[in-house]
């Protein structure tokens, strides 16, 4: 009898660790997948693991572009607390062909890699986005981070990365969604031939697509200088759509090899911004903070935790951090996703912040001269910049003021020739 009490009061083993994909579909807005409303069938892909897993309704990304969202999301801190955002000059200043005018990730801020490796992860990093190749920083912490520019070829690195070895935190960033906008197989993008729309010439790349990053690029547009009608933006949103598929099945075939070799695997589907089609007569991204750049997608499927969901609580890029850790069993303090599934509020107002690019600021003037705070809150919202504009409700300027401090400093990241050259492609070097 004694013997057969102590065999009860053995503990349990611990279950495995799990292995856990984070995919960053790059530059894609919420609205252009099927679990955000599109009715186009973009996302078949995603659409699947929406199905299986938890939809997070009201993601926002605490900034307009790549910079200082996957910093949030590897830091799991805001823009102005984790460092990496836009950077200033002092007026006057010449701007080097070799800078990018960003500030540094703050080095002492711990990455979701190097605690997942301290936890005994395998940490492996595949991306696209130029930005986020190893020399800049962004990536700090994997074991391993290869940047490619193709999205096949992404997918074909990661899943040659793929093993039975367990616990894997995998990271892929997917980029066909970002500009240049190519004519693509889906049906309501290849019907375009762009050769017939004399709008498009100063803009269009070989062999059919679109680019702002070329030609006169996007200056005369956001300047106003040039004016595209709705027939233009709704070709331009086509297009966009189109690369959007693409990118989806370039998702299907890395899901496909993740799931053959991880099948209790958790899956993080997001974006770390979104993208003007002509809204507020802006095109592209990295400036000012409209849902059309800060509303992202934000999926996830994990064993055990029940299907079929819609979570409406307003949550941030920045939750995936503890999300991640929480998967892992890795201890954190923070607000997980999976605490808005069991239906936890989220502590504290939606915030987002955009800083102003010297070159749109120099060179187009208007909202870019500014920086800008978002601070929203239930039904309340509003936009407040940095030389005091405010647009939406004028109670919480003072709020989004003192919530979101904005450094106008200066700064920049020193680049190689080729990183200066695929980041100007890119729009994000002059």
């Amino acid at each position: 009898m004694l013997f057969l009490a102590l065999a009860c009061s053995t503990p349990a083993p611990a279950p495995p660790p799990t292995d856990i994909l984070v995919v960053v579909l790059d530059t894609v807005r919420a609205d252009a997948l099927g679990p955000y409303g599109q009715t186009l069938p973009t996302s078949p892909q995603v659409d699947a693991v929406a199905s299986a897993g938890v939809v997070f309704t009201d993601a926002t990304a605490p900034s307009s572009w790549t910079w200082p969202s996957h910093a949030a999301l590897f830091t799991g801190e805001p823009p102005w607390v984790s460092g990496a955002h836009a950077a200033q000059q002092d007026e006057g200043l010449e701007l080097k062909a070799d800078l990018l005018l960003v500030t540094p990730m703050d080095t002492a801020l711990p990455t979701l890699a190097e605690k997942l490796g301290a936890a005994g992860y395998e940490t492996n990093a595949f991306v696209a986005n130029r930005l986020l190749a190893a020399p800049l920083g962004l990536t700090r912490g994997f074991t391993t981070v290869e940047h490619t520019p193709q999205d096949s070829e992404v997918v074909d690195k990661a899943i040659a990365s793929l093993s039975n070895e367990s616990p894997q935190f995998l990271f892929v960033n997917l980029l066909e969604a970002h500009s240049p906008y190519e004519t693509t197989r889906a049906a309501w993008s290849k019907r375009h031939d762009l050769t017939t729309m004399e709008w498009s010439e100063p803009y269009r790349t070989e062999p059919s697509g679109i680019s702002f990053h070329q030609g006169p690029g996007i200056t005369p547009l956001l300047r106003g200088d040039t004016v595209l009608d709705e027939a233009a933006n709704g070709v331009i949103r086509d297009l966009y759509l189109g690369e959007v598929l693409v990118m989806d099945q370039s998702l299907n075939r890395l899901l496909a090899a993740w799931t053959a070799t991880h099948p209790n695997g958790a899956v993080v589907l997001t974006s770390d911004h979104g993208e003007y089609l002509g809204e507020h007569g802006l095109y592209g991204h990295s400036a000012t903070v409209h849902p059309e750049v800060l509303d992202v997608p934000l999926v996830l499927w994990a064993p055990g935790v029940e299907g079929g969901q819609r979570i409406d609580t307003p949550v941030q890029l920045q939750d995936v951090f503890p999300t991640v850790l929480d998967l892992a069993g890795v201890e954190q303090d923070g607000w997980s996703l999976l605490d808005g599934i069991e239906g936890v509020p989220r502590p504290g107002p939606i915030l987002a912040a955009a800083w102003p690019r010297v070159h749109l600021a120099r060179d187009v003037g208007g909202v870019f001269t500014e920086g800008w705070r978002l601070y929203r809150d239930g039904d309340r919202s509003v936009m407040v910049g940095t030389n005091g504009t405010v647009v939406g409700d004028p109670e919480l300027a003072e709020l989004a003021t003192q919530a979101i401090p904005m450094t106008l400093d200066g700064g920049g990241v020193e680049l190689d020739d080729a990183e200066t050259a695929a980041l100007r492609a890119l729009g994000y070097v002059e």
